[in-house]
């Protein structure tokens, strides 16, 4: 398969996609300024920094729900703002749900034989570093596996 960048073109039999997931900006005053310290993308990490104060979480998926409840022992409210995967540009080559999370099966394989899919962009239950990790050590097996069925 042949992926364009930015740096030029590169052929390849396998692809394995992390590119995660984009934050989505609100365009509000003072969000870019205030980006680390008082707009936090981890109510676990940063929960305790929100005690008694209204708390908007950008996210209802599953992670988004996730950090509110986690946010919900410190904050006075919680409004939720939908949350945004980094996988348009994959259109037409990968399964999406209804999120556009890209789904794979338990090897991280999607629907185009040679691409897997790791990380935020995954259609899964949990976002956390700690599962996108496993979920790449899973997915480079997968990829040598594919690679040696080539040769």
């Amino acid at each position: 398969m042949r992926v364009q960048t930015t740096k030029g073109n590169y052929l390849t039999s396998v692809l394995i996609m992390a590119s995660g997931s984009i934050s989505k900006k609100l365009g509000i005053p003072g969000e870019e300024k205030f980006k680390g310290r008082g707009v936090s993308y981890c109510a676990i990490c940063d929960g305790p920094l929100y005690k008694d104060k209204d708390v908007a979480v950008i996210g209802c998926g599953n992670s988004g729900l996730q950090e509110g409840e986690a946010i919900l022992k410190y904050a006075k409210s919680v409004t939720f703002v939908e949350f945004l995967p980094n996988s348009m540009f994959l259109e037409g080559l990968v399964d999406m749900d209804k999120a556009d999370y890209i789904k794979t099966d338990d090897d991280m394989k999607a629907k185009t034989d040679g691409i897997y899919a790791v990380g935020d962009v995954r259609s899964k239950k949990v976002r956390q570093i700690d599962v996108a990790c496993g979920e790449a050590t899973i997915a480079a097996i997968s990829a040598r596996d594919c690679i040696n069925k080539l040769k």
